[in-house]
């Protein structure tokens, strides 16, 4: 029985270290979205600005 609770909690880190790993990733990839984002956003603003002639 003490084997099996041990597997268990072993089971329960793994699953807990996974969550971090999957939110820490998913703030990552939302990070690099919006910077990516806001390059399309800058680049698009130069572009309409250099047409207009200003």
């Amino acid at each position: 029985m003490a084997v099996m609770a041990e597997d268990k909690q072993k089971e329960g880190k793994a699953v807990s270290g996974e969550n971090d790993m999957h939110t820490r990733q998913r703030k990552k990839n939302i990070a690099l979205a919006l910077a990516i984002v806001g390059f399309c956003v800058l680049v698009y603003v130069v572009s309409i600005v250099r047409m207009s002639g200003g």
